[in-house]
């Protein structure tokens, strides 16, 4: 298969093997060590469908955004910004350095991850039923209240809609709350923690 390409690519001695893994999604990156690879042995090639073919694994980009999703993989301009707090989007470990020196929005990190990671907002998963996604920007509700934002949505052909979402503090989670499709009948999700597997 692909991985056997992939390991004779790297016995050249041309290129590395790095774990790319998510979670429990096994995975590798092919990386030239020396200059660049020339065309004729590029590691990537355009498909004509505008997915991308790296040693005959066909990588699309909707499935690799709903892998992204299930694995609760925060992304730059999605879930992460400048103004993300590190806490709530649950990146801490993955992202800071506690016995680093000084950087920017060490006391704000310090001062939270001290008091339990309470944060105004905190990164959760978003399970509903097989319909339409709606668009990311989309308000939740609960009991006719604002409780968060969908920042990532996906369509599963085993679980339905799975979508990333920031909640309010308030909001406990497991719980359930709804999203109004343009055809205005609400549609209720289940909320739950990162942490907790996708069913």
């Amino acid at each position: 298969g692909s991985s056997q390409e992939a390991e004779r690519a790297a016995e050249s001695s041309d290129y590395g093997l790095v774990d790319a893994g998510w979670g429990s999604v096994p995975g590798i990156d092919l990386v030239p060590l020396v200059g660049e690879p020339s065309d004729h042995d590029s590691s990537a090639q355009p498909d004509g469908d505008g997915s991308s073919v790296t040693h005959g694994v066909a990588a699309d980009s909707d499935a690799m955004e709903l892998i992204r999703i299930l694995q609760g993989r925060p992304l730059m301009g999605r879930e992460l910004d400048s103004s993300t707090i590190p806490a709530a989007a649950g990146v801490v470990d993955v992202s800071v350095d506690f016995t680093k020196g000084c950087y920017v929005g060490q006391e704000l990190v310090a001062r939270i991850d001290s008091r339990g990671s309470r944060t105004p907002t905190r990164l959760v998963r978003v399970i509903g039923p097989n319909v339409s996604p709606p668009p990311v920007g989309s308000k939740l509700t609960s009991d006719g209240s604002d409780v968060g934002t969908l920042t990532s949505v996906a369509l599963s052909p085993e679980l339905g809609l799975v979508g990333l979402a920031y909640v309010k503090r308030a909001v406990e989670v497991p719980s359930e709350a709804e999203f109004l499709p343009a055809d205005g009948t609400p549609v209720t999700v289940e909320l739950r923690p990162l942490e907790s597997p996708t069913p």
